[in-house]
């Protein structure tokens, strides 16, 4: 651990006159999907009717890759995807199992000076849900990613998920101090270095987040999400599985 400390503090210290330089950014991310747990879980649960689990099983195999984006300046950071929910109907691609997992229906907003952290998801955008810091673990791992020397950092996250997106294992990051911008994927930030690739296990299915392009000091056009209110996670989970009952029940 010792040896890794002075690693990034030596990385860190060799971007400082990069950290000057950098006042924008915007990140592309590509998620891919690995449904091979979710679907053995498919199989084997006995409360699913025959044709459930083939419809499942089908949009599991059926699953493109997703992009996503995201931009930020000094103070600001806004991550979504490539598409909104309209768009993706009009390509058909709502029902895509990456997209779904990816959560392509949120846009992730967060502000240094107001210390704001929230998500606006298209099913509730009367509301914004704040967002918990992670808590991250470095570990020894290093390697190189393109052109850049990346760290491994682990996060542990035990709290209850919504709608079958509990986590399954450990979310893995691989980040870079050679970018010394604290931002990443979703709310997966705070890490002194930009997120180049993250692993996210759930119930729903294995991702693999990867940068397939970063433009520096680039143009960007940053709007805060509106909201009537905001809620915690908590909350929100509540709602949406409020919300996932009453639509059953039709």
């Amino acid at each position: 651990m010792i040896k890794l400390n002075i690693l990034i503090t030596i990385a860190l210290i060799f971007s400082i006159t990069l950290h000057s330089q950098i006042s924008s950014g915007k990140v592309t991310y590509k998620a891919s999907l690995d449904p091979e747990l979710y679907l053995e879980n498919v199989k084997k649960n006995t409360e699913l009717t025959q044709k459930r689990k083939e419809s499942k099983v089908r949009r599991a195999h059926n699953a493109v890759p997703t992009i996503f984006y995201l931009t930020f300046n000094e103070n600001e950071s806004l991550y979504k995807s490539q598409y909104d929910m309209k768009t993706n109907r009009k390509l058909g691609l709502l029902l895509n199992q990456t997209g779904n997992v990816a959560r392509h229906e949120r846009i992730y907003y967060s502000n240094k000076e107001k210390n704001e952290s929230f998500f606006q998801s298209f099913w509730t955008q009367e509301v914004l849900v704040n967002q918990e810091n992670i808590n991250w673990t470095m570990t020894n791992e290093t390697r190189k990613i393109g052109d850049y020397n990346c760290f491994k950092a682990e996060a542990t996250i035990t709290k209850k998920q919504s709608l079958g997106m509990n986590y399954l294992s450990p979310v893995i990051a691989w980040f870079t101090p050679e970018i010394p911008v604290s931002y990443g994927i979703q709310n997966f930030s705070g890490l002194p270095g930009l997120i180049l690739e993250l692993t996210a296990n759930y119930e729903n299915g294995k991702l693999f987040y990867k940068a397939t392009k970063i433009e520096l000091n680039t143009e960007v056009n940053i709007r805060r999400p509106k909201g009537k209110k905001q809620i915690s996670e908590e909350k929100y989970i509540e709602l949406r599985e409020a919300m996932s009952l009453k639509r059953t029940k039709y």
